[in-house]
């Protein structure tokens, strides 16, 4: 049997898989604290006698680049973020949680912390927040100090940090940090674990991408002139039987 149409569309259909993937990646280079996506594949063997040679290709997980971008100065005080190995956590306003490495801290009217995104920052008893007009800093540690316009200073909970190197992670559908590791579970981040007044840039490195993007598209046309020869094969090996 000729498996040459259907290992073509296999290979067509991990490339446009893999154009998808770096297409997001793109499209997110400038978004701060963006992690790469990465698409992971790997080979799906046929059984049966003649078979053994033949090789698709399946797409295994979507995984994450956990590398970490430059930092950008901005010298305000509510743009936060984490120490190598650290991630903070928020929570989406529908009430699914995840992780971030770096925020631009907004307060609401209710003096809730949230991201520029709108996910609240958690500290170790939920959503954090400070008095309504409070002015806000951020220690090293991670601690919200709140000053009254009164002078009053209030110190609040302290920022939820943790490591997440030793776990596998995915994305939410918000985008946020999520583990896909069953077992094992996040752990307490020790340390001065926030760098105030800088924002991490995306960890997508523009040129590679799009370079990459080439050759797939490239791979691409390739895998469909092989599936349009191998029906072309079939055409006339069927007309020859036909007699035509």
């Amino acid at each position: 049997m000729d498996n040459s149409l259907y290992v073509g569309m296999s290979a067509a259909k991990q490339h446009f898989q893999q154009e998808a993937v770096l297409s997001h990646n793109v499209a997110n280079a400038n978004t701060p604290g963006f992690k790469a996506d990465q698409a992971d594949f790997h080979a799906l063997y046929l059984n049966g006698p003649g078979l053994n040679d033949t090789a698709f290709t399946q797409l295994e997980s979507l995984s994450v680049d956990k590398s970490r971008g430059t930092l950008r100065t901005t010298n305000r005080e509510l743009d936060v973020t984490t120490a190598n190995g650290a991630y903070m956590e928020v929570q989406t306003p529908s009430g699914s949680r995840g992780y971030v490495t770096t925020a631009s801290i907004q307060l609401d009217n209710q003096g809730m912390l949230r991201t520029s995104e709108g996910h609240f920052l958690l500290d170790e008893r939920g959503p954090a927040s400070v008095p309504t007009g409070s002015k806000v800093t951020i220690s090293p540690e991670g601690q919200i100090i709140a000053r009254s316009p009164s002078g009053a200073v209030f110190r609040e909970g302290y920022l939820q940090l943790v490591e997440l190197d030793h776990l596998k992670l995915g994305k939410s559908p918000e985008g946020l940090l999520i583990s896909i590791d069953d077992t094992q579970s996040p752990r307490i981040y020790q340390g001065d674990g926030i760098r105030t007044g800088v924002l991490e840039s995306s960890n997508v490195d523009s040129m590679l991408s799009l370079a990459e993007l080439v050759h797939i598209q490239r791979s691409y046309e390739q895998s469909i002139k092989l599936m349009k020869a191998s029906d072309s094969m079939h055409r006339q090996s069927i007309g020859i039987l036909r007699g035509q």
